[in-house]
């Protein structure tokens, strides 16, 4: 059936609607990252955040949820998109308000741009100024909005740096809460409503947009624009999946590079005497094939001939010995690398690992404390600090670079498990199992975390929740001797026999001499020694 002249005119309305708005969210997102990008974020350039595309800001859930769930309250659906900031990368407070700020500062410059034909007195009724109208009305409703001091928007990250520290954990908990409750109080409560329409309204007519376009535009739009929305965005995600495909590393990339190794191996054969870095090239074809042991060597031979070679010869050669397992080689080229460089947070974060990894801990928490200087909010060194810590035996001071870590990213389960063992050594087993629920909540699949969770609730004789959790955690990972033998101990001090019995059996199969060693003496199976099942499993 043929569509009306009105219904080619709303989606003419719609249409230019929704290209119009996408084209302002990339510049609402891409003046979060170019900000950021200047404020000290380099990686936002890597993640492809530098660009006007609407793909590389593309959110599942700003783009597609949240506009679908309007749509089926009966409102307007536009996609929203996003950028992802590394905040501790920027160089002050003052920056990282300019990157919450820079946002909506590009939306009241587009807001500002389209409004000035009709501050001209340019406008008339066809569709093309209602279309307009409508489409700077929603800038002026997407400022005012996203200027809004809650969680989770602009207008909270502008404050959110210059709030006491004690506030901010707290309100991090919000931020996934904060935009849907938003939408309720705007939704349900009518003075809300007056108020926030009422203050977009004052600003659109300041601007010089007629309101009768305005209610004009909006009304078409919403007739015209849901198929049109829902349309445009299958194609977006179809295309976004398409082009986010992760490229292969199959054997056309092996090729390629072995061509280019070939090409240095035919370089280097024909000069006399060959340069370092013909050497130190090939050597960094031969780390990206894997190929450690022949890329030490090349870096070894580039070495010889430039003993004061660059420091990213040494750094490559780190890291070729760290992969071959030459741990000590490699910190000894590592240092050498530090020596020639002015050393960044990343590299005393790596410089610890690799000191970890020999058993230096007291030698890596120094080089966690050298980079947590310039780097206090990144919770993955703070984690790895605690680590260190913990194995010198300083809990208090691990469990403290293990609160730092989970203040600093509320949603790092390891840390909350690392932190909730170190309880269960200090015999503190609430605390312990606080730890271990608050891990469960953000990865309740971790077999591990299941059975610390059950043995702290065993030692609190918590037994039949001690039991769930080790069946949770044994049908995950049924592999798991440890879970197995607690479960037994549980089942044994509710007086289940040939549960306990049965649990035992798993425990033994799985690692024989060691469960029965520590069986035979274990006061929690006190009762069944007489139990000839238990003797024959365990003597």
């Amino acid at each position: 059936m043929a569509l009306s002249s009105d219904s080619w005119r709303g989606l003419a309305i719609a249409t230019f609607i929704l290209l119009g708005w996408i084209i302002s969210v990339c510049l609402h997102e891409f003046g979060h990252a170019v900000v950021a990008y200047w404020g000290g974020d380099q990686t936002v350039k890597d993640k492809g955040y530098l660009t006007l595309n609407p793909l590389k800001y593309s959110d599942f859930s700003y783009s597609l949820i949240y506009p679908l769930f309007f749509l089926m309250l009966g409102g307007i659906a536009l996609p929203g998109a996003a950028v992802y900031i590394n905040t501790w990368l920027l160089r002050s407070r003052l920056w990282q308000s300019a990157v919450s700020a820079a946002g909506p500062l590009a939306t009241a410059l587009v807001a500002v741009l389209l409004s000035h034909p009709f501050r001209l007195g340019l406008s008339s009724e066809n569709w093309f100024w209602t279309a307009l109208a409508c489409l700077t009305s929603l800038q002026v409703v997407a400022l005012c909005f996203n200027l809004l001091p809650v969680p989770s928007l602009d207008g909270f990250g502008i404050l959110e740096p210059w709030l006491p520290r004690s506030w901010q954990p707290s309100l991090r908990q919000w931020r996934r809460y904060g935009f849907l409750a938003l939408i309720v109080i705007l939704w349900t409560v009518p003075v809300a409503q007056q108020v926030f329409w009422g203050f977009v309204g004052t600003i659109s007519r300041e601007l010089g947009v007629p309101p009768d376009l305005m209610a004009t535009g909006y009304s078409l739009f919403h007739q015209s624009s849901r198929l049109l929305f829902v349309v445009v965005l299958v194609i977006v995600l179809i295309f976004r999946k398409l082009l986010s495909r992760p490229q292969s590393t199959d054997a056309s990339d092996t090729q390629s590079l072995e061509a280019k190794l070939a090409a240095y191996d035919q370089a280097i054969a024909s000069k006399k005497p060959t340069t370092a870095d013909l050497w130190f090239g090939k050597g960094c074809i031969l780390g990206e094939l894997k190929r450690y042991q022949e890329a030490v060597e090349s870096y070894d031979r580039a070495l010889e001939l430039q003993p004061k070679n660059p420091e990213s010869c040494w750094l490559n050669r780190a890291i070729a010995l760290y992969e071959i397992g030459r741990d000590e080689e490699a910190v000894e080229s590592y240092e050498q690398a530090l020596k020639l460089k002015t050393p960044s947070p990343d590299d005393w974060y790596f410089y610890g690992l690799m000191l970890s990894g020999l058993d230096r801990y007291e030698d890596a928490i120094n080089s966690y404390k050298r980079a947590l200087e310039t780097k206090p909010e990144d919770a993955e060194i703070w984690y790895q600090q605690g680590q260190a810590l913990y194995w010198l035996g300083q809990q208090d001071d691990a469990i403290a670079s293990y609160d730092k870590a989970v203040y600093l990213q509320p949603e790092f389960a390891q840390a909350w498990f690392r932190r909730g063992l170190v309880f269960n050594q200090l015999q503190q087993f609430p605390r312990a199992l606080k730890s271990f629920e608050q891990a469960l909540k953000i990865q309740a699949d971790s077999p591990a975390v299941l059975a610390a969770k059950g043995f702290t609730l065993m030692q609190l004789d918590q037994y039949e929740d001690a039991i769930t959790a080790h069946e949770q955690s044994v049908e995950i990972d049924p592999n798991d001797a440890h879970a197995w033998y607690n479960k037994a101990c549980c089942h044994a001090h509710q007086g289940q026999v040939s549960p306990a019995i049965e649990s035992l059996k798993q425990a033994v199969q799985l690692n024989p001499e060691p469960t029965r060693e520590i069986a035979i003496d274990d006061p929690d199976f006190e009762e069944l020694h007489q139990e000839p099942a238990f003797r024959k499993l365990i003597y």
